[in-house]
């Protein structure tokens, strides 16, 4: 009796250790603490939250250049012609102003310029050497649209330009051998409405190189001679960054 008493006892603490033991195991396994995330490196973390913005910078460009005009006018050809003189190109200054914007790639921008243009017929009349010019000079107000094509230190635009020229002075000089002979100021000229083409070459965002032409699409004369503008230029500039 004694025996059986000691082997049901000895029964229930093995028991009793072993269920005390599996429970303890289960709070060490319900207690245990989940590793953390590893934290996100700084430098990724702003990368994937930054916002991509648009490109966008302005500058102005102070320019300067030269004009190389003529009128394109059948009836002033013909009757030149008759006087024994022909079409040739006039020389012009051009100064001025631009202001662009650059976005994301697209180029938008204004100008103001001062531009002379005109014509000249040069020719011999009775062994003499005859010359006339007619000097037109306007303030060109031009829109600009273009795009940039970058490269290393170069930036390639291509641009067109809708234009209005307003009328500011103008003369009509002849020579004979180089003597003066005539000198008519132009009092009552027409403005000019145009459109441009121009393509700007932008050298490690200073300097700019730019070629161009002016096609007039109204009449300038003032006696109805269909006399229209027409213009190459070439311009040096330099290109001052505004954006902060």
């Amino acid at each position: 009796m004694t025996k059986i008493l000691l082997l049901l006892l000895a029964v229930t603490s093995l028991s009793t250790s072993v269920f005390a033991e599996e429970e303890i195991q289960g709070k060490m396994k319900t207690e245990e603490v989940t590793p953390a995330p590893a934290e996100e490196p700084a430098e990724e973390k702003e990368s994937r939250n930054e916002v991509t913005k648009p490109s966008q910078t302005r500058s102005l460009v102070i320019k300067a250049g030269v004009n190389l005009s003529n009128w394109a006018s059948d009836y002033m050809d013909d009757a030149m012609e008759s006087s024994g003189l022909e079409p040739a190109t006039k020389g012009g200054i051009r100064l001025g102003l631009e202001g662009r914007r650059h976005i994301s790639g697209l180029v938008v921008g204004a100008q103001m310029l001062y531009s002379s243009k005109g014509a000249k017929y040069t020719g011999e009349i009775e062994g003499q050497t005859a010359e006339i010019i007619a000097n037109v000079n306007y303030l060109d107000l031009a829109f600009e649209l273009g795009f940039e094509i970058p490269m290393k230190s170069l930036s390639i635009i291509p641009k067109i330009k809708p234009y209005y020229g307003a009328f500011l002075t103008g003369d009509v000089i002849a020579t004979v051998d180089g003597e003066e002979v005539s000198n008519n100021d132009v009092k009552d000229g027409s403005s000019e409405i145009g459109i441009g083409v121009e393509v700007d070459f932008l050298i490690a965002n200073k300097l700019v190189l730019e070629a161009g032409y002016d096609f007039g699409l109204n009449d300038i004369s003032v006696n109805g001679s269909d006399a229209y503008n027409r213009a190459l230029h070439v311009s040096v500039g330099y290109n001052i960054n505004l954006t902060r």
